[in-house]
Order: C-alpha cells, then sequence, then structure tokens
C-alpha cells in the first residue's frame, strides 16, 4: 500500500477510534451509560475473543478501543491496553478515552513507555484475577507446566499489575502467565508460547 495510502488510513482509524469512543458517553443522558457488570469466571469463548487483542504484529491483532472498554465493562476482560501515542503517531487522545471510562464507572491510568509509547490501562475498580478465573484451577495447570504461581496474585487490586504489565516489569518466570492472565487470554496459548520459548529438550 502507498505511504499516502496508509497515513490516510491511519488517520481514518484514530477519527474512528476517538469518535466512537465519544460516542459511548458524549450526548447520551447519563441514566442511559450503562455501569460496569460484576464480573465473572472467564469461559473459553470470551478468551478467544480477547485474545484478538494481542500486540504481536501479526494480521490476527486488532485494535478496536471502543470494543476493549465495552468488554472490560461487561465483565469479560480484566484489563485492557490502549496506545493512546506511538512516537508522533497520536492515537487516541487521553481526554476521550478518559470521558468513555469515567462514565462507565471504570478506572484507567496512563503510563509512557520505552520506545516512545503513552500507554492507557483499563480495569474495573477493585476487581482481582480472582473474579475471572478459579484461582486453585490456574496455579494447578501452571504448576503442570513447570512454573510456580502465588496463590496471592489472584487476591491482589489489579491496579497493582499496571504498570508492570505495561512495562514489562515482572519477574521473568511468571512475566507471561500474570500478563496473559491480566489481559484475559487463553490459558492454552500462554502455555504454547512458555513451551516454544523453552525450545527442544
Amino acid at each position: 500500500m502507498p505511504r499516502a495510502k496508509k497515513k490516510a488510513t491511519r488517520m481514518t482509524s484514530r477519527k474512528s477510534a476517538n469518535q466512537g469512543l465519544r460516542d459511548l458517553w458524549q450526548k447520551v443522558p447519563a441514566a442511559l451509560i450503562p455501569k460496569p457488570d460484576p464480573p465473572g469466571r472467564l469461559t473459553p469463548e470470551e478468551t478467544r475473543l480477547n485474545y484478538r487483542f494481542r500486540d504481536d504484529d501479526t494480521d490476527e491483532g486488532y485494535d478496536d478501543p471502543v470494543e476493549l472498554v465495552q468488554r472490560v465493562r461487561m465483565g469479560v476482560k480484566p484489563m485492557g491496553t490502549v496506545v493512546l501515542r506511538l512516537l508522533r503517531d497520536n492515537r487516541v487522545t487521553e481526554r476521550t478515552l478518559g470521558g468513555a471510562v469515567k462514565a462507565f464507572g471504570l478506572k484507567y491510568l496512563v503510563f509512557f513507555v520505552k520506545g516512545g509509547r503513552k500507554e492507557a490501562v483499563v480495569f474495573q475498580k477493585d476487581a482481582t484475577l480472582a473474579h475471572y478465573y478459579d484461582p486453585d484451577e490456574v496455579v494447578a495447570r501452571y504448576k503442570a507446566a513447570g512454573v510456580t504461581l502465588d496463590r496471592e496474585l489472584f487476591d491482589t487490586p489489579l491496579e497493582v499489575f499496571a504498570r508492570p504489565l505495561v512495562g514489562g516489569d515482572l519477574p521473568t518466570e511468571t512475566r507471561l502467565p500474570i500478563t496473559g492472565l491480566c489481559l484475559g487470554y487463553p490459558i492454552e496459548k500462554t502455555l504454547e508460547l512458555l513451551l516454544r520459548l523453552k525450545g527442544p529438550k
């Protein structure tokens, strides 16, 4: 695709994302703005849908901040990350995202990350991983794969994971499992990745 066309596509995408987020709350009567649904244990279908939002530079990646915020509000995605700016490319304005998040009764934090990224993390207030997963079951699955997860992780407020989630500041052994859990990805996908990284025995 020619550079000019790519630039025009990106600009249209940015306008669409910002307008879509504004449509969630601007000019909408407060009584009609939905509040967060209580988070519940994630189903395989929900984790499959969450997996579309990964940022892995493939054509399979899915970037829709409107749907991402909605999924967090509906309690089917523990945390969502939105790239606000990458180098000089302003993708979503913080004011627009913040307006939607606050209208929905959610919470968000913004961080500057290495590589010129400004990224927001959206989540439900007071939610923990235990709202979305059976802690004992998840700990057992990872233990069988040779990864030890502390049971206390599941009772930690999601807010605590926000900065390490976007900055990658997690212990090497548990970085991928915690990231996958926070983003609501299928556990089997994380286990597959861990096996690939370990390489052949």
